[in-house]
Order: C-alpha cells, then structure tokens, then sequence
C-alpha cells in the first residue's frame, strides 16, 4: 500500500497541474475481496494512461522476488566509506577520522584533569571537532547495520510475518520506497536510502534502479542494476 506508482505516469508527468498523487497505484478489490488488484489512478483524475489493473498475487510475488535476491557486498562498509571519502575528496576517511576522534578524547582528558583553563577556548574547539567529525560520517552506522541485516534476512523476516498483512507491509516499506510497474511487471523500484548504500550504489546517485525482467518473469531483454562494482 501506498508504494506501487504507474511507470508511464511517472516517466510522462504532465507537470506542476498534476496534483500530488497522479501517478500512484491504489489497491482495489471486487466481489467481496475475491479479486484483489492494483489500479491507475491516472483515468480518475483525468488523465488518460493506458495501464490497465495488475492483480496484487502478480505484483506482490515479483516484489518478494525481488528482494529474495538482494544481497549486500561483502565489503558494503568499506565501499560506503570510499564513497564519501570520494565526495569529501578525503583521501583517507578513516585516518582523518580517526585523528578527530583522538584529538577529541585527548582535550576531554586534559580538560577533565585541569590542564584547560579557557572553558571557551576548549568549548569552540571541541564544538568545531565534532561537526567535522559529524561532516565526514553522514551515515548511522547503526542504521546501515540493521539495513544490511534485513536485506540479508529477508527470506527469515519475511517467513516471520506469516499472514499478517499489516506486519508484511511494515517490512516492504523498511526496503523498500517505491515499486513502478508497466503492464503486468515490476519495471524498477527506488529503495529507502540505508538499503541503496548498503548493496553498494553511491551516496550521491539516485536510489532508484531497474530490475532484471529474469527475475520477474517478464520476456523483455534484461536490464542492468545501477549499483556499484561489487554490488548487485
């Protein structure tokens, strides 16, 4: 819910006269919940697309699919940490990092111990300290951690949700943004930030990549992941 959007409407957005939801699939259902689809809201809104109405069993196993075969790179860490090191122009992130954090513990112990008498001096400083320190490390860590361990659990959360809807959609949405659909196949999807970084797309590139129709079933020529050279 509120993640699946029509790839013709959002690659042929009439622009600012649209109003903000003109390219979003809503769920629908007929005959008491027996038939269960994803429908364009472009015709509703007066627009004119030719998509028709995805089932949500077709479009909701292309997306599990999908994610079933997202792996991390084995050296996602050190990939994210070259990636800023490149959009700093930091030749060495960690070194630099790593003399912030000395020079930090360093003033905390002289300033705990008396050695500092110019509280201001010693209060500009430090807060000088840590805002290059918090410049040069954009990321949580934490955040990619978890990140990283939902991508590479996702067959076990998944299982773990079991029937609960409510329970799959919280899950989907923790990886994934969005999911753009032509015809009756997944096209692309644009996943939350941690996740890109963590299977090795740049901080700076779009979050956004196609999706292998070898994956979703379709016959179309395969496409190519925008990721980095040792992500997906």
């Amino acid at each position: 819910r509120n993640v699946v959007y029509c790839y013709r409407c959002c690659t042929n957005h009439p622009g600012a006269s649209a109003p903000p939801s003109y390219g979003k699939m809503r769920p629908q259902a007929q005959q008491s919940n027996k038939h269960l689809y994803y429908r364009c809201r472009a015709n509703e809104l007066g627009y004119e697309c030719p998509q028709k109405g995805i089932t949500v069993d077709v479009l909701d196993s292309q997306v599990i699919d999908i994610l079933l075969s997202l792996k991390p790179p084995a050296k996602w860490r050190e990939n994210i940490t070259k990636s800023i090191s490149e959009i700093l122009g930091e030749k060495d992130l960690e070194e630099r990092l790593g003399e912030i954090r000395k020079v930090i513990r360093n003033m905390d112990t002289r300033w705990d111990h008396g050695f500092i008498t110019d509280e201001q001096e010693y209060i500009r400083q430090r807060l000088e300290l840590q805002q290059e320190l918090e410049r040069l490390t954009p990321v949580d860590t934490n955040d990619l951690e978890k990140a990283a361990d939902l991508i590479d659990n996702f067959s076990v959360y998944w299982k773990g949700c079991g029937d609960d809807i409510d329970k799959q959609n919280s899950l989907i949405k923790k990886i994934v943004e969005r999911v753009y659909i032509e015809d009756d196949s997944v096209v692309a999807i644009t996943l939350q930030s941690n996740c890109h970084l963590v299977l090795g797309h740049k901080i700076n590139e779009p979050t956004e990549y196609t999706v292998d129709p070898f994956i979703t079933g379709s016959k179309s020529e395969p496409a190519v992941y925008r990721g980095g050279d040792d992500g997906i």
